[in-house]
């Protein structure tokens, strides 16, 4: 599935090697997303260096039909946060396709209480 998505920067440099990182990790989000709409997907990367601390934040947001999937991890490196960012986010989706398809759901089952017999 082909993933619409667009990066924001800010105090970060997108080289040639980043650009390429991004686009495999959305390539990887994307095999999650195979039973939505490809239309109905869109992901917001948002980059950015913090001016006093070393390191970078990398924030994920991935908008699918009736819901909204958030991601926010830092680190040293630019590769180091997309990387931690794209399996949180990667988890949350497992998490919600398995709502969406019932599963986890404990099965509760009555019981007659005239089935119910003392034995002594």
């Amino acid at each position: 599935m082909n993933l619409e998505f667009h990066v924001v920067n800010k105090n970060v440099l997108l080289n040639e090697y980043v650009n390429k990182k991004i686009e495999e990790k959305v390539t990887k989000l994307g095999l999650y997303l195979q039973p939505f709409s490809p239309d109905a997907c869109h992901l917001q990367i948002h980059l950015q260096r913090h001016p006093l601390k070393k390191f970078i934040t990398c924030e994920l947001n991935l908008r699918i039909p009736s819901h909204t999937l958030h991601s926010e991890k830092s680190a040293p490196a630019v590769i180091t946060a997309l990387d931690l960012a794209v399996s949180t986010l990667a988890q949350e989706l497992k998490t919600l396709k398995s709502k969406l398809r019932g599963n986890g759901k404990k099965k509760v089952y009555a019981v007659d209480s005239s089935e119910l017999v003392d034995e002594v």
